[in-house]
């Protein structure tokens, strides 16, 4: 019950978050969260970032030897590890977000093309968006859990690190 309220009021936060990137934009299109298909080039690039977050944190996971499959909010599903979309909760606004707002200035039409009754990013909108996504992994941000600042891969693999850490702790 607690896991639905939580579920429940972290997309009443995406949806007031969504409309703030929405008020944000003033080249791409961005309307309703969709992603199957994404519905505009806002959609398109927030999934495909999530994508590539979506790896970044598998791998960091598999470190770890934690089972991705079993996660804490989100139930186990055959598309995404459940643990994989928990973590990637807490790093979405950091990453995906800022990401999109960089691309309201650097991509154009033609780095989207229309397939499958969805916009997705053409070739060349995706070599854009994943040197963006590169450069943002080696930005440095404060970690608390390190007590100092590390690129946000690092921040990333201490996060799967302390929960590890801290599943090790509790006593059977």
């Amino acid at each position: 019950m607690l896991c639905y309220i939580l579920l429940k009021q972290d997309t009443k936060l995406w949806i007031v978050f969504y409309e703030f990137l929405r008020n944000n934009l003033n080249n791409l299109k961005f309307g309703s969260r969709k992603f199957h298909p994404p519905a505009d080039e806002g959609n398109a690039i927030i999934s495909f970032v999530n994508t590539l977050l979506y790896s970044v944190i598998y791998s960091e996971l598999y470190n770890t030897e934690l089972d991705t499959s079993i996660g804490f909010l989100h139930e186990p599903c055959s598309r995404k590890p459940s643990l994989v979309l928990d973590i990637a909760d807490i790093f979405k606004p950091l990453i995906s977000s800022s990401i999109l707002l960089k691309c309201d200035s650097l991509l154009s039409e033609s780095d989207f093309e229309k397939k499958q009754k969805g916009i997705y990013l053409s070739h060349e909108g995706r070599k854009k968006v994943i040197e963006l996504f590169q450069k943002k992994m080696e930005k440095v941000v404060f970690c608390k859990k390190l007590k100092k600042e590390v690129k946000i891969r690092t921040a990333i693999r201490a996060e799967c690190l302390r929960l590890r850490d801290w599943i090790e702790f509790i006593q059977y």
